[in-house]
């Protein structure tokens, strides 16, 4: 008896037993199973049905062949690593998108440009992890919330327009993105996570919002070119080595030299840093790290 190409159960696809180079999905499938179509490294193209809301954990992971894939415009769930390690280069996340699951893309080495529609509120943690030839990005303003190691390696990423509405910054966000030379931190952000900016040895200048009460440890650790910041007068405290091996730096603080010398710093903060010059409102300190 001749096996069945595609098994479907209620609506979800649960076993696909093709080697296809384009997968056609059968139009009743309204669920993509768990790894489906993991490994099925011959896929070159999937076209998806109308109907279809989910698309399960592993979906499509290690589809190293998967260069494109039109997301319908009722899909409403993208689990975990749902297409970590594809050779996708491009991807649109429709506006009907109302979760993105951890790593979703992580490792998606070829991916070059990503466009999110406005709707999409918050992101799971390392969706793009190690997505080293990121380069186009744009993301919705309707996004409230980042996660941990979004941007992680993402080495090829140059600039970025972040949403106004985020509060925060969170750990390694940006942390390798070796291209990153320009981000404008929006206005209500509180909190810089720790290695947010690591070794973002493109970056050489930066202003942090008068919201920003908190750096928090390696924020800017190994920023080797990193030659000013911009610190607000309401900052509270500095984590530890935060501009460790920032030798180039020079701070430019908004409020005086008292209320500098009262801000909370951990230990080792400017580790590394050599001479520097912190410039206030009321005159400069000059300092050894």
């Amino acid at each position: 008896m001749e096996q069945k190409k595609f098994l479907v159960n209620k609506g979800v696809l649960i076993e696909y037993n093709g080697n296809d180079k384009t997968v056609l999905v059968p139009s009743d499938v309204d669920t993509i199973g768990y790894r489906v179509f993991d490994g099925h490294r011959e896929i070159c193209t999937v076209v998806l049905p109308k109907g279809l809301f989910c698309i399960m954990d592993k979906a499509f992971a290690g589809c190293s062949s998967l260069t494109e894939i039109e997301l319908p415009s009722d899909l409403l769930y993208i689990e975990d690593e749902a297409f970590s390690d594809t050779g996708l280069t491009s991807i649109q996340i429709p506006s009907s998108v109302e979760h993105i699951g951890m790593s979703a893309f992580e490792r998606c080495e070829q991916l070059y440009a990503v466009n999110i529609e406005e709707g999409l509120t918050k992101i799971g943690s390392h969706v793009f992890t190690n997505c080293v030839g990121l380069h186009t990005l744009v993301l919705p303003e309707s996004l409230l919330e980042l996660s941990d190691c979004m941007f992680l390696g993402c080495k090829s990423l140059s600039n970025i327009n972040l949403p106004s509405g985020i509060t925060s910054i969170p750990r390694s966000l940006f942390e390798g993105c070796l291209n990153l030379s320009y981000v404008t931190i929006p206005l209500g952000v509180s909190v810089i996570g720790d290695s947010a900016f690591n070794l973002c040895q493109s970056l050489n200048r930066i202003e942090l919002p008068t919201g920003v009460t908190t750096i928090c440890d390696w924020a800017f650790a190994n920023c080797l070119g990193l030659n000013r910041i911009y610190l607000p007068q309401g900052l509270h405290s500095i984590g530890e080595y935060v501009f460790c091996n920032c030798t180039s730096l020079t701070i430019y603080y908004a409020g005086g030299r008292e209320q500098w010398n009262d801000i909370s710093k951990l230990s080792h903060w400017n580790k590394d840093m050599g001479e520097y010059i912190v410039r206030c409102s009321d005159g400069d300190i000059f300092c050894q790290g």
